[in-house]
């Protein structure tokens, strides 16, 4: 889209006729006058000269020797000299240069987005040194391949030139001129917009640019979001526009699937749910969701419920997500130290707040739950209540979240219940908390390695020693986890796991996947010892909806340790 155009200040080499040169005499001297700030050390790329000692003089020779000069960059002019000893002593030949002005300073001019002095270090020409032609190509792709290594693609060098012993580097940075949004009906233009980070007088990123379409997917509120399209704004001007072309999804949307669940006795069991979301509800932007879960294993029947309202930005005035959260959940599952399994049933509600630190990437939440544990259909356990606050950092970089290929994500969390410092919030006493990695890196023909570390550690600190459901501490086995496992066959309260993927596609929405896992839980001490640990391996297929991908994993456990084949099916990767 843009061009460059490079200025130098030095003149184009003209080859100018020697005159009254006593060619074909033998030369007994080649030196060169005028350097002053350059040594004839500099010049050592030159290589010899073609008019050499006690060879005769040739005119091609000469004009070889004077481009040779000029292309070495460092001089305004080259003359030639000959002097004439007469018979027996030869012709002295001397080069007479002229050198290009010392730099003083570097002025850039139209570049915002870099230090300068950062800028200067990827510079071959630098204040101080005599200016070099030959180096401007070398000193233009230096910059535009900094630009673009870091995603800003419509950069260019315009011109390089020397005044006054300033060399003026003036650029071209690519800004954004308008950003349009086609297809808004039902949602607000002011809502679109504070999704997106690049905007109308922004430097054109297209990372962040495909970082604004995956935004603008995540939020909820539509159903496709094309690849940003980008067009001149006009011909006088460098500036680019910016077009997405939105489908926004029905105010009214009802979503119906199948998903895998733990049915907690090491059995794998399917639900289907029902989702039934309202966006724009009270205000524009905000939502509601309300999903229904039901059995269908062996024992149909409702597993669970739940609500959750959600503004993404507090009463659309401050940058603050808010989210009220409601649930009621029928479990069956083995307490703390007992293997018989008990009827029960969970319900609470939360209220989370997030709050970005960097739009997107950097992120805080707070978490505060309520839920009480209480028994049901005739099985007898004490009831209790967990009451905790959860303190979230969340550092992600990824641009697909559903389906990365590229980027990193790390999540810490603290979660306290019971007493908090003055604070006594009731119910049972612990502290969990957990640290969650990922690294994504490409590898060729669309394929990636995905990495996952887990560790996390569950202190139970109440005095009163009420018995709790292994659910509270940590789980390992099946799909979410340790595949070639029953699903949360294991308990514990310090889990360590690691998950291994190599991620390769098989057609247009259809993509491979081979895989590593290993990992254990704890009572005690976090082992050193590998042979402490359970693996599972296998491969699977993904198929990538626009939604998220359907997994399908085939695992073999280690049997000695509680493995086996097992099929495992669930949505979206495993992280």
């Amino acid at each position: 889209m843009m061009r460059s155009t490079v200025l130098i200040c030095c003149v184009l080499l003209a080859v100018v006729p020697v005159y009254a040169a006593p060619y074909g005499q033998l030369v007994s001297k080649v030196q060169i006058s005028g350097l002053n700030r350059i040594s004839e050390s500099d010049l050592s790329k030159i290589g010899a000269f073609k008019v050499r000692r006690n060879r005769p003089l040739y005119p091609d020779d000469v004009r070889f020797d004077m481009r040779a000069l000029y292309l070495r960059g460092y001089f305004e002019s080259v003359k030639v000299n000959f002097d004439d000893k007469g018979k027996g002593v030869g012709v002295y030949v001397t080069y007479q240069v002229v050198e290009n002005p010392t730099i003083q300073r570097i002025e850039y001019v139209g570049m915002t987005r870099f230090w300068p002095l950062l800028i200067t270090t990827k510079l071959k020409n630098k204040p101080g040194q005599v200016f070099n032609s030959s180096y401007v190509e070398d000193d233009i792709k230096a910059l535009e391949d900094y630009y673009h290594s870091r995603h800003y693609d419509l950069f260019a060098v315009t011109s390089i030139v020397l005044v006054d012993d300033v060399l003026r580097i003036t650029v071209e940075e690519g800004h954004i001129g308008a950003v349009v949004f086609e297809g808004l009906e039902k949602t607000e233009p002011f809502i679109v917009e504070r999704t997106i980070t690049e905007k109308k007088g922004d430097i054109f990123n297209s990372q962040r640019v495909r970082r604004d379409r995956s935004r603008l997917l995540r939020s909820g509120y539509f159903s496709g979001v094309s690849i940003p399209q980008l067009g001149q704004m006009n011909s006088a001007s460098e500036d680019v526009t910016i077009t997405y072309k939105m489908t926004e999804k029905n105010i009214n949307q009802v979503d119906v699937g199948l998903e895998q669940i733990d049915e907690d006795n090491g059995d794998i069991g399917v639900a289907a749910f029902l989702r039934l979301t309202y966006n724009h509800l009270f205000m524009t932007s905000d939502r509601i969701s309300l999903k229904p879960q039901i059995r269908l294993t062996d024992e149909v029947g409702v597993r669970s419920y739940s609500m959750r309202y959600y503004q993404p930005w507090l009463m659309n005035l401050i940058p603050i997500s808010w989210a009220l959260d409601g649930w009621t959940e029928f479990r069956n599952e083995a307490l703390s130290g007992q293997d018989n399994t008990l009827r029960n049933v969970r319900s609470g509600v939360g209220t989370t707040f997030g709050i970005p630190i960097i739009l997107d990437e950097l992120t805080f939440s707070t978490t505060f739950k309520s839920e009480s544990v209480q028994p049901r259909d005739g099985d007898d356990f004490q009831s209790y209540d967990v009451r905790s606050l959860a303190f979230v950092t969340n550092w992600d970089t990824r641009i697909n979240r559903f389906n990365s290929r590229e980027g990193r994500y790390v999540i810490g969390s603290v979660e306290r219940a019971g007493y908090l410092g003055a604070a006594d919030f009731g119910g049972v006493n612990f502290t969990r908390w957990t640290l969650h990695m990922a690294q994504f890196i490409p590898t060729p023909f669309e394929s990636a390695i995905a990495m996952r570390g887990f560790i996390g550690k569950f202190d139970r600190d109440d005095g009163s020693n009420v018995p709790t459901f292994e659910s509270e501490e940590f789980s390992l086995g099946g799909s979410t986890s340790l595949r070639g496992y029953p699903e949360f066959e294991f308990s514990g309260v310090k889990r360590a796991l690691a998950n291994f993927e190599w991620r390769f596609p098989l057609g247009q929405d259809v993509h491979g996947v081979l895989f590593y896992d290993v990992g254990n839980v704890f009572d005690g001490e976090f082992s050193g010892d590998m042979s402490d640990y359970r693996t599972g391996h296998g491969f699977g297929l993904r198929y990538v909806t626009g939604l998220a991908p359907f997994r399908l994993d085939f695992a073999w456990g280690e049997v000695d340790k509680g493995g086996d084949f097992i099929i495992h099916f669930n949505l979206g990767h495993l992280f």
